[in-house]
């Protein structure tokens, strides 16, 4: 759906770009919105209806004539918010296509519409019985499509050590720093702990820093507010002491793939976190972070980590042993490699051999 600014696109499908590309396969990424129009959309709440009508009309021009043979790769749907189409082109055109989901989106109208609930739910089970394989990101949405398992593939989002690594010596602020990063669309998560972090600033003199953020929603928060930028977004990480990641409880956190805290703990950074979904699969508590369900629980968690530099240290050492040893992009390129492979050779194969 979007470009370089969206985190599942860098970590799902740029990640392993170039493994594929050095192992002979040609590679198009190819966004359904331009980055001035995810600009508007994100960051100003902004949308252009006759844009968003153009950038569908040009996705569906290019699945009803795009040359054949290829496999497409689809993060989550091909035309957000309408049933079917897009899917039912490629399986029209006998096009083979693997869906890459790391958000339940499925649940998106959960809590509006029941009527619009089912439908969408019934677009993701026929999408999936479409595929020729689903990339879950993590176990929930194994468990979700479990009547298709034999096409599921476990492949959760990644981290590139090899590029954190880099940045494991970068010099601490001379303040306890407590760091939250993520897009406009989640910041809501963060409000909802505004009052407990402002505590943390005026009383136990913490530091708050933010990137990412919709800073309309956070203008009573005492902190540092940053634009993401992709040059400057792990040395900025690397100079905090602690990552938060506050979440709901609803279906649709169940299906998130816990970035934020990779990212932490790929950089040695103490971890504090909603024990919610794939959290509390990354997060043992007490050996590489600490859970907090309420404020109360968030501002303990915090000043013992800030108390304690030795398990700060510690929280450290094992959230990073965690990454590298269970979401370390070189222990999945392969097997995304293979996976495409067999889809490739059973697919794109038979349709070269019968024209």
């Amino acid at each position: 759906k979007y470009g370089i600014k969206s985190p599942s696109y860098r970590t799902r499908f740029l990640a392993y770009k170039n493994y594929l590309e050095d192992n002979n396969f040609k590679v198009e990424t190819k966004t359904l919105f331009s980055e001035s129009f995810y600009n508007d959309r994100i960051f100003k709440n902004k949308n252009n209806i006759f844009k968003l009508s153009y950038f569908y009309l040009l996705r569906i021009y290019d699945l009803l004539f795009r040359k054949k043979p290829f496999l497409a790769i689809v993060h989550i749907e091909i035309l957000p918010f309408i049933p079917f189409l897009g899917e039912k082109i490629l399986n029209l055109r006998k096009i083979p296509f693997i869906i890459d989901i790391d958000d339940a989106v499925y649940f998106r109208f959960a809590k509006y519409n029941n009527f619009f609930n089912k439908l969408y739910k019934k677009k993701f089970l026929y999408s999936v019985n479409c595929s020729k394989g689903l990339f879950a990101g993590n176990n929930f949405h194994q468990t979700f499509f479990s009547k298709f398992k034999d096409k599921v593939f476990y492949l959760p989002t990644v981290i590139n050590c090899n590029e954190y690594d880099k940045f494991l010596n970068t010099k601490k602020h001379s303040n306890f720093t407590v760091v939250w990063i993520g897009t406009p669309s989640t910041t809501n998560y963060l409000v909802k702990i505004i009052n407990v972090l402002n505590d943390l600033v005026y009383y136990h003199n913490v530091s708050i820093k933010i990137i990412g953020a919709d800073k309309s929603k956070i203008k009573n928060l005492k902190c540092e507010t940053l634009e993401w930028n992709q040059k400057t977004e792990l040395i900025e990480l690397s100079k905090c002491h602690v990552g938060i990641m506050p979440l709901d409880n609803t279906p649709w956190e169940l299906g998130k793939c816990g970035y934020k805290i990779l990212q932490y703990m790929s950089l040695k950074l103490a971890v504090v976190a909603s024990a919610v979904g794939v959290n509390k699969e990354i997060i043992k508590n007490g050996y590489n972070g600490l859970f907090a369900n309420d404020d109360t629980d968030w501002q303990n968690a915090i000043l013992k980590l800030k108390n304690d530099s030795s398990l700060i240290n510690e929280f450290g050492k094992n959230g990073y042993d965690t990454v590298k040893n269970k979401f370390n992009l070189d222990y999945f390129k392969k097997k995304y490699k293979n996976i495409i492979e067999n889809i490739y050779k059973s697919s794109i194969c038979n349709y070269e051999k019968e024209n």
